[in-house]
């Protein structure tokens, strides 16, 4: 796993969210002093008031993380995410500006805020130029090689590119294959083979090395790797490289074994008594504070269309169990019975009040009660229908080139099955969420199959990775989506 890239990522966003801070606290001193002539005694003053900083506080880094401002990738030198912040100060501040003047007593507090806006804008926006211009000069980059110049090797090297907070610097390929010497890949050149990579070590002076080789040549090269390692050399597997830059696992470059231990690793006692408990409590209040609204939604069905308000489907649970799903109906009664397959887009299945439940989420608040009778988590992969999800895990044939010498060129030969859907049955090991990792990081998921193995790598990377800060982090992504319509 490289740890410099979980690092880097994550000392940036604590950098910028730091920085914040001391932005906020600098400009509510610029405050005080300006506005100093109009106020009490600044102590005294800010005594008064601290309920209305800290939700002054609140609303700008509240705002600032609904609008994506904490991504450590973005370059704030762009106007376009320089006017984002500077929008996002202003939205926060007339938030915060509207609440204060209600809640406070101390009218004059208003010439401070006043003074606190205009200098928080002004500095956050030259604090975010500041570190991008300090954060993307090429001298911080690490350089590095990709031992391995096929497919997996030209992926990782193109997503290194794409992902330049990584602060890797890629320097070219190493490959066995002679015909590959001096070949370009992705705009960068294979530069010789294994056998010279001490000498290409030092000639560059690389400090990483990124291993994409097929899993048959891995155990020739596993002495001169640990050489390497050993004089200081980091290595640097293309999996983890992707589950760091991409927050997902590529079923094409998985083994069941790899696999398998991780998750298993994951599945720490304390950590599933605590959400159970999470689960129980948020979803029975949910339950108390939405009731109003579940009244509405079931007058509001039943005077659209004719049929039963709730809508119930077996879906598959935690191991494979089936259960049964409570939503709101959005279709019209018993058209979704009539043949399994996903909804589309201007699905005409799709009522006039059902369309606005789904495009609201409203649709999915009855599974509160799946959650509340232990079928579901707030938070897990998507609970799949049981007919499509028999379909994954149907076995289909598989083939490699034939490699005999008097094979016809196309030659196929069989050398076993696999899944449909490789990996898919992973995804059960724990219960399925009304949000998750794969919801909130992918747009409206459609029905292919690639478009569900694209679904599937966010489920594995949750699983791999499930905690409370991811589970924490999928709650407010939820929310920024519930509140700006994306998403599934």
């Amino acid at each position: 796993m490289p740890k410099h890239c979980h690092l880097s990522l994550f000392k940036g966003t604590l950098l910028l969210f730091g920085g914040d801070l001391v932005i906020f606290s600098l400009s509510l001193l610029a405050g005080c002093y300006f506005g100093s002539a109009l106020l009490p005694p600044v102590q005294d003053f800010l005594a008064q008031i601290k309920g209305s900083l800290l939700f002054l506080g609140l609303a700008y880094f509240g705002i600032f993380y609904l609008a994506d401002l904490y991504d450590y990738y973005q370059d704030f030198r762009q106007l376009p995410n320089l006017l984002r912040v500077m929008v996002c100060a202003l939205v926060g501040a007339g938030l915060a500006l509207i609440t204060f003047l209600l809640l406070n007593r101390f009218l004059p507090g208003r010439y401070l805020l006043l003074f606190q806006v205009i200098s928080f804008t002004l500095l956050i926006t030259l604090w975010r130029y500041m570190f991008s211009t300090a954060a993307m000069p090429v001298r911080l980059r690490r350089p590095a090689l990709v031992v391995g110049a096929g497919r997996a090797g030209q992926e990782i090297a193109a997503l290194v590119q794409l992902h330049p907070a990584s602060g890797l610097e890629i320097k070219g390929f190493v490959d066995d294959d002679p015909h590959k010497i001096g070949c370009l890949f992705r705009g960068l050149p294979v530069l010789g083979t294994t056998g010279q990579l001490q000498s290409l070590i030092r000639q560059h002076r690389v400090k990483y090395l990124i291993l994409a080789l097929a899993p048959e040549k891995a155990p020739q090269l596993l002495s001169t790797l640990t050489s390497l390692h050993l004089n200081g050399c980091r290595l640097l597997d293309t999996l983890g490289l992707y589950e760091v830059l991409r927050k997902k696992i590529p079923v094409e470059y998985l083994s069941d074994s790899w696999l398998f231990l991780a998750i298993l690793n994951r599945r720490r006692w304390f950590y599933r008594v605590g959400k159970r408990v999470f689960d129980l409590l948020v979803a029975g209040s949910l339950l108390l504070l939405s009731w109003p609204l579940w009244v509405a939604i079931m007058v509001a069905i039943r005077w659209d269309t004719p049929g039963p308000v709730f809508f119930r489907q077996s879906r598959l649970g935690q191991n494979g169990k089936p259960f049964k799903i409570l939503k709101f109906r959005s279709m019209y009664h018993d058209s979704a019975t009539i043949e399994p397959r996903w909804t589309v887009l201007n699905d005409p299945r799709v009522t006039r009040v059902g369309r606005f439940l789904r495009r609201t989420h409203l649709d999915e608040l009855p599974q509160l009660l799946n959650v509340l009778q232990g079928d579901m988590s707030l938070i897990g992969p998507r609970a799949e229908w049981d007919v499509i999800g028999r379909n994954f895990r149907e076995k289909v044939p598989v083939y490699r080139p034939g490699r005999r010498a008097g094979d016809p060129p196309g030659t196929k030969v069989l050398c076993g099955y696999q899944d449909r859907l490789p990996y898919y049955h992973y995804r059960l090991m724990v219960k399925p969420g009304m949000t998750g990792w794969a919801q909130v990081m992918l747009p409206y998921a459609g029905s292919s199959l690639e478009e569900l193995k694209k679904k599937l790598e966010y489920d594995l990377y949750y699983l791999k990775n499930m905690g409370f800060f991811l589970d924490l982090a999928i709650l407010l992504k939820t929310v920024r989506i519930v509140l700006f319509g994306k998403g599934k």
